[in-house]
């Protein structure tokens, strides 16, 4: 059962280091950020908090190794803490909190506005905050009701206008994800696929149009796209 909940300090916390942040997408998405030469934001939602004060935003999360399998699909847009931080001066957010039986996500908000009276702040120095900044970590586990060592997962939401958006594209460096695991048969009728393998496709009982492994996904866009720095 899936919960929708407001955002808190997190319990029984485990860092990792955050040194790269990565947009992931399928093919059929990149085709069209790459026609536009930007990346194409989407609406702000929550079940918790009232977002519409928020204009669009590209989601990011920490960058996952090229070769473990992505579940949000083949390509990546990666950029460094320390390159988005030299170009942005954010304020950070909290948006909410989903809580799922395998991990829970922390949404947060990059944002160069002003929204101190419609979010919460993120306190980096807080006990039990989901990111910290001396040195950019991210929270990889944390208790919950299920377990007392509980994956978390930092979700990134980067409000950006058009020349920002552009500056994203251009800048960020393109990666051939592994994505290959989804389509993973189950042995149920009433769902035909693993749903942590493809967010995209599968978590809904879709077939995902493009499980292919990184070398398979590189080929197919240095051929198609002509995209020569792809890595």
């Amino acid at each position: 059962m899936v919960k929708h909940l407001e955002a808190e300090t997190l319990n029984g916390v485990r860092y990792g280091n955050l040194d790269e942040i990565s947009r992931c997408m399928h093919l059929s998405d990149f085709t069209r950020c790459y026609r536009k030469s930007t990346l194409i934001p989407h609406r702000l939602g929550s079940k918790v908090v009232d977002t519409d004060s928020v204009d669009s935003v590209l989601w990011f999360a920490p960058a996952l190794p090229p070769e473990e399998h992505n579940m949000y699909g083949n390509v990546s847009f990666t950029i460094s803490m320390c390159e988005l931080n030299a170009r942005f001066s954010f304020n950070f957010y909290y948006i909410d909190r989903i809580e799922f039986a395998t991990h829970t996500s922390t949404r947060v908000l990059f944002t160069e506005h002003d929204y101190d009276n419609v979010f919460e702040v993120v306190d980096f120095k807080e006990y039990g905050s989901p990111l910290k900044r001396s040195r950019w970590r991210h929270a990889i586990q944390c208790e919950s009701g299920h377990s007392y060592e509980h994956d978390h997962r930092v979700e990134i939401a980067i409000e950006a206008d058009k020349e920002n958006r552009d500056w994203l594209f251009r800048n960020c460096k393109l990666i051939a994800n592994n994505h290959s695991s989804a389509n993973t048969p189950t042995h149920s009728k009433k769902r035909p696929y693993e749903k942590s393998y493809c967010h995209r496709h599968n978590f809904f009982g879709d077939h995902c149009p493009s499980d292919f492994s990184t070398k398979q996904t590189r080929k197919l866009v240095l051929s198609q796209y002509k995209k020569k720095y792809i890595f």
